[in-house]
């Protein structure tokens, strides 16, 4: 085969058992990393395939160039003024510039710049065959893959996230001599740990899962993934059973654990059955990775499924020893719940004292006082019922009890899941439900709270934690983000946009800074608190579809209220599109630079003299915007901000008659003053809804 000819790429590398949160980010970085340094030198591919599993990292790049493109190499040498004296004669400088390309001075080139005349020398490099690029480039790839940890093993200077064992480099049906973390690559991967222990081979790189799926790897983690469920949910059917819950992130986790997944049913005692489920459930799937099941009534089995790694000759035996693995985590849990119940959740408020929150941020108990006022303030702002915010008040005060149970203790999973389920032996249904509900959503994917005072609860919760942080310096920076708060903002966003859309931010974060000492200066924290939020809420517009031109014209002008903030946006993406918005974006360009120039140099801030009436295209934008106000405060009042502009629109042909007929910085003070008030009351009419001078035309985007 020709050099230049176009080959796929395989690389592999085989480690010890990785994490499994850790292997897509790796082998995501391995296919980046490995395109950027092809593209680096010139080399375009036809795409990308990553694998990953616990035992292996793998990306195909397909239809890679054989040889690098010749290229053209420019040296800069003196400049002409330096190169060469006043008799043209070449100077030292010009001579050991070519000394120093291996060129007579007289062959050299100048190049012409802005800046001056240059000798220049530039030459021809002949491209570098594929296989050469990679063994020179790829080992400082593999071996510099952004990870959280790294470890050392044996001797070897060599460290990876885990320790690598074998290393596969192919070139269609060639080996690359490629050497990493002290390992020769060679040209053949390795299958399961025991039912294929030995090198596996093959053709090309594109025959590679294949390959591997005839060693029992499934290589590719979404049909390995796929497999798991499919087993899951067929063994469930034989037991009248289904999964419970069917978590995605459970799945996704036990992809990573196994190569060649193998669903078995085990079970456990009936009697551990008189926790309650949440415990029973949090106790099989977050510490052993098994999948609890529901009867068809909905009630919760003693029977589970556990997703092995191999095909065992004796299944028997591995579920009896997957029920003397449980049996005593499920042990602890009952110890504990009983424990616990001695005390009423009110009870444990005491301890709070000698439970820290967070570095110069003070006690849990201190935080549950600014949480119970902060919820009841969230309740009010939002004009929910009386019974509401005694409700939010109360679940604040009570939130964090749970933290110094021995439950959430030996189970930290279960934080407000065993406040709610304490609470309801002891406080009100709708107290038990805000404190089970204060920690979500927990992630992007995860359900808001479903009550008034569990959305008012999770939002003091956060709002409290958002500008704590801030004011003590351990605001997000770069990827570190230790303390949750960028999770934390888009929970805010999330909560208030749909639970209360019209609530604004802004005061409730004034009442959560007044909640901390005065020593610690939350309130100074407050303006970047709220930079930070509408950042994210920018981040949340454009994930909704919503343009950065739109985004940028609502959150200039609007409260921090994050729904009404996401139906304006809605609203003005809709207008831009309209047949007036052009006209109107251009005309509120132009009154904005108009009265910033105004404001500049003081015109129509000095008293002047009467001017005369005005009958023309002035007087009648004064009594077109007259008239368009009141429908204008109507549609506000009810927050449709769709009609509201579409009223505004109505203006488009005064305000075009007015710019081409009317003089506004005339020379007259009185006329200059009474058109630029005129053209001021126009502009905020315009920012009651949005800066539509922001946006840019549908043709330009």
């Amino acid at each position: 085969m020709s050099r230049r000819a176009h080959q796929d790429l395989l690389i592999e590398i085989g480690t010890e058992e990785l994490p499994a949160a850790a292997q897509a980010p790796l082998a995501g970085a391995l296919a980046d990393s490995v395109v950027d340094m092809l593209a680096g030198r010139g080399l375009d591919v036809g795409g990308t395939e990553a694998w990953w599993g616990p035992r292996r990292l793998a990306v195909l790049v397909r239809s890679v160039p054989g040889m690098e493109p010749d290229r053209e190499i420019e040296r800069r040498g003196p400049s002409l003024k330096a190169a060469f004296d006043a008799a043209g004669k070449p100077t030292r400088a010009a001579e050991g510039f070519a000394r120093s390309v291996d060129t007579p001075v007289t062959e050299l080139e100048t190049l012409d710049t802005d800046a001056g005349s240059w000798l220049v020398h530039r030459q021809i490099r002949p491209g570098q065959p594929l296989a050469d690029v990679l063994a020179e480039r790829l080992p400082a790839v593999l071996e510099g893959l952004p990870q959280p940890r790294r470890m050392r093993w044996s001797d070897s200077e060599a460290s990876f996230l885990r320790p690598v064992r074998w290393l596969c480099v192919r070139l269609g049906k060639d080996t690359v001599a490629v050497e990493a973390f002290g390992l020769q690559a060679g040209d053949t991967s390795r299958g399961h740990r025991i039912h294929h222990p030995g090198p596996v081979r093959f053709k090309s790189p594109s025959d590679y899962p294949e390959a591997l799926r005839g060693a029992h790897v499934i290589a590719d983690p979404v049909m390995r993934r796929a497999e798991i469920v499919k087993q899951v949910d067929a063994l469930a059917r034989t037991l009248d059973a289904v999964p419970a819950p069917p978590s995605n992130a459970l799945y996704d986790e036990l992809a990573g654990l196994v190569e060649w997944p193998v669903a078995l049913q085990s079970r456990f005692e009936e009697s551990f059955l008189e926790l309650p489920d949440a415990i029973v459930i949090t106790t099989l799937a977050h510490h052993e990775r098994f999948i609890p099941l529901r009867g068809s009534d909905g009630a919760l089995l003693p029977d589970f499924i556990a997703i092995a790694n191999l095909d065992s000759r004796d299944p028997e035996q591995i579920r009896r020893g997957l029920a003397r693995v449980v049996r005593p985590r499920l042990d602890d849990a009952r110890f504990y719940f009983r424990w616990d119940r001695e005390r009423t959740l009110a009870d444990y408020r005491s301890d709070l004292d000698a439970l820290q929150f967070a570095p110069k941020l003070g006690t849990m108990a201190e935080k549950s006082k600014r949480l119970a006022d902060l919820s009841a303030r969230i309740a009010e702002n939002a004009a929910w019922p009386e019974t509401d915010r005694t409700t939010a008040a109360r679940a604040g005060e009570l939130a964090k009890c749970d933290l110094v149970t021995g439950m959430v203790f030996e189970f930290p999973e279960l934080q407000g899941v065993i406040g709610g389920l304490y609470a309801a032996g002891d406080e009100s249904d709708a107290v038990a439900a805000a404190i089970a509900e204060q920690y979500l959503p927990a992630g992007a994917d995860d359900p808001l709270p479903a009550t008034p005072a569990g959305a008012a609860l999770a939002l003091a919760d956060r709002l409290d934690t958002l500008v704590g942080g801030f004011a003590a310096n351990l605001a997000p920076s770069g990827t570190k983000d230790p303390f949750g708060l960028r999770r934390a903002a888009f929970g805010i966003l999330r909560i208030a946009a749909d639970r209360a859309p019209r609530l604004d931010l802004c005061p409730l974060l004034d009442a959560a800074a007044a909640g901390y000492p005065d020593a610690l200066k939350a309130r100074e924290a407050v303006p970047n608190v709220v930079e930070f939020l509408r950042e994210r809420l920018r981040s949340l517009i454009l994930d909704q579809g919503g343009r950065p031109d739109v985004a940028q014209a609502v959150l200039s002008v609007s409260p921090l209220a994050p729904g009404e903030v996401l139906v304006r946006a809605q609203a003005l993406d809709a207008f831009r599109h309209g047949e007036h918005a052009t006209a109107l974006a251009a005309a509120n360009k132009r009154i904005a630079n108009l009265l910033r120039q105004a404001a500049a140099s003081a015109d129509g801030t000095a008293a002047a003299p009467a001017a005369p009436a005005d009958t023309g295209a002035e007087s009648a934008l004064a009594h077109a915007l007259d008239t368009a106000l009141p429908g204008l405060d109507e549609a506000l009042v009810e927050h449709d901000f769709a009609r509201a502009l579409t009223v505004l629109a109505k203006l488009r042909d005064p305000v075009d008659r007015f710019f081409d007929e009317v003089l506004v910085m005339d020379p007259d003070p009185g006329l200059r003053a009474r058109r630029l008030g005129l053209l001021a009351r126009l502009r905020q009419a315009f920012l009651r809804v949005a800066d539509i001078g922001e946006l840019q035309s549908p043709a330009a985007s």
